[in-house]
């Protein structure tokens, strides 16, 4: 073998035995630990809000979380909606009437099962629900546009390898991982990527009138940052204010109230 590949084999030796030591002191780190191994990689996940019934009520409920594939070029990908137990904690158990000693606090608890899936074009670089609407979700896809999907709309396993999303939002060039709803004003989301620039969108009409059109493009335009927007956040006090880090190094602070820039702040890290 080259020293290269000594060197790597040793290093995945190294990482394997690491994890078998995690994986043995896991009850005595966690209350709770589940576990799942995907068929692909995913770039994305957030929890779904709301909790219903398990198996186990009082003990435990089933919660849901989104996930996305990063499957190989000939692969199709997928946005996926997980079904996870979640065992309750002792005060829930105890306003539950449920003695908290028969919880699965300590153990590894019933893997997470996939409940949906939803063909999606490449990659999916981030999902992330609408606050105002969970079973709205956007996406960010490797060609820049970003995808919005009613999962109501769409069955539990796809029935032909067609990408359906309910509406194409057009502006960006170069695919990116910034996406953030407006927790204070329903349908209206910002999305920073490779291409430098920070879109800001306005879906609800379109939402509620499919005869708008499947494809939207921004309200506004922003260009300010000099390297490729990472990120983005709306603020969850005020429904103008959003933040945009880059790597440029610079955290900009932006008010859709202002008519021209709406850059307000900036700060260098």
């Amino acid at each position: 073998l080259s020293s290269s590949m000594e060197e790597n084999l040793a290093e995945y030796q190294r990482i394997s035995e690491e994890y078998k030591v995690f994986k043995r002191n896991c009850p005595f780190i966690y209350d709770s630990l589940s576990t799942q191994v995907l068929e692909w990689p995913s770039l994305t996940v957030q929890w779904l809000p709301g909790r219903s019934a398990s198996n186990a009520p009082g003990v435990s409920s089933l919660q849901k979380l989104l996930l996305g594939t990063h499957a190989a070029q000939s692969d199709q990908n997928y946005l996926y909606i997980a079904r996870l137990t979640v065992p309750h904690s002792p005060m829930d158990c105890l306003r539950n009437g449920v003695d908290p000693g028969k919880q699965m606090t300590g153990r590894l608890i019933p893997k997470m099962e996939l409940h949906q899936q939803i063909n999606h074009e490449g990659e999916v670089n981030r999902a992330r629900h609408m606050p105002q609407r969970p079973e709205i979700v956007a996406t960010n896809t490797v060609s820049g546009q970003i995808h919005i999907f009613d999962t109501e709309k769409h069955p539990s396993t796809p029935t032909s390898t067609e990408v359906r999303p309910e509406l194409r939002l057009l502006g960006h060039k170069k695919e990116g991982y910034g996406l953030s709803w407006n927790a204070r004003k329903e349908g209206t989301l910002v999305s920073g990527t490779e291409d430098r620039m920070l879109c800001l969108w306005d879906i609800q009409a379109n939402l509620t009138d499919p005869g708008k059109g499947t494809q939207l493009r921004p309200v506004r335009i922003w260009e300010e940052h000099k390297e490729a927007v990472t990120d983005v956040a709306w603020s969850p006090i005020h429904e103008s204010i959003f933040a945009s880090v880059s790597d440029d190094k610079h955290l900009k602070i932006w008010d859709t109230r202002v008519k021209k820039s709406a850059l307000v702040g900036s700060a260098e890290a």
